[in-house]
């Protein structure tokens, strides 16, 4: 509640009494024109020193899916400026996949690291343990992956929205496409159409339904320096989302980006589905 009224000439004593009792009340005073107003603290910090739009009372709550060889406790560090950015409008609740990444070339990578107790999961493995999983055609794991997380959007649903970044973008958009009823909306960071057919056939079915993966809103955001998921693959998955799906790419590589313009982005975007 914004509260105004117009300085008056009070001797000092009585100015700084009634300004310590709205500092106890919570309240923070800014200059406008000559006039000092009143406001809350709260409201002063969400508007920016100005009267704040009306915002929905709840949070969007937003289901978080890491990378290949990641964590959800990684993933959920690697995106702390983007959850902070977004705090006062979305919940960000990560989960861990439930399947160690077995590909060969990690071996070394996961000798170097014991003692460090790093996770290294995967929504899904190479049925070729030797193939890179950018190029690998047949996947083992993604169907059980599905089914464990239609069990967590059970038991502890609902979610307005999905996250994703790579693999976990795909295993996003894959529980769209099955559940499309789960979500109001879909952030798929370096996301790709699987290579393995019977995956890939989920999405083209999911897309033929009249109301499919393509009634929710979406955001695609790919690297244009990216070497492991190419933008033009992030730009296939998109198209199963309809004429309604948003693209922004960033100038790097294959991460999930936390500068201001994304930050801007991602928050502009969360804002239009929470006011919807």
């Amino acid at each position: 509640m914004l509260l105004s009224m117009v300085a008056l000439s009070l001797s000092p004593p009585l100015r700084a009494a009634r300004s310590l009792s709205r500092m106890k009340r919570g309240v923070t005073e800014w200059g406008n024109g000559g006039r000092r107003r009143w406001m809350t603290r709260q409201a002063f910090l969400r508007g920016g020193g100005v009267a704040a739009r009306a915002e929905p009372e709840s949070k969007l709550r937003i289901l978080c899916l890491h990378g290949y060889t990641q964590s959800a406790t990684y993933f959920s560090a690697r995106t702390g400026a983007l959850r902070k950015a977004c705090k006062s409008i979305a919940d960000f609740s990560f989960v861990d996949a439930p399947h160690e990444a077995d590909a060969l070339f990690l071996e070394k990578q996961k000798e170097e690291t014991k003692r460090h107790n790093t996770s290294y999961l995967a929504w899904w493995n190479m049925e070729d343990r030797s193939s890179r999983p950018s190029i690998a055609l047949r996947y083992t794991g993604a169907r059980h992956s599905l089914d464990v997380l239609k069990t967590h959007l059970d038991e502890n649903g609902p979610y307005d929205g999905v996250f994703g970044f790579s693999q976990g973008a795909s295993a996003a958009a894959l529980l769209c496409a099955k559940y499309p009823s789960s979500f109001r909306f879909a952030v798929l960071v370096s996301g790709f159409v699987p290579r393995d057919e019977e995956l890939a056939h989920m999405l083209r079915k999911a897309q033929a339904k009249e109301k499919g993966i393509q009634m929710l809103r979406s955001l695609h955001v790919f690297g244009a320096n990216d070497t492991l998921v190419l933008p033009e693959r992030s730009r296939e998955l998109a198209g199963f989302f309809g004429d309604s799906a948003e693209t922004h790419q960033h100038t790097g590589g294959h991460f999930v980006p936390s500068g201001v313009e994304f930050r801007k982005k991602l928050k502009e975007f969360l804002s239009d589905v929470h006011l919807d």
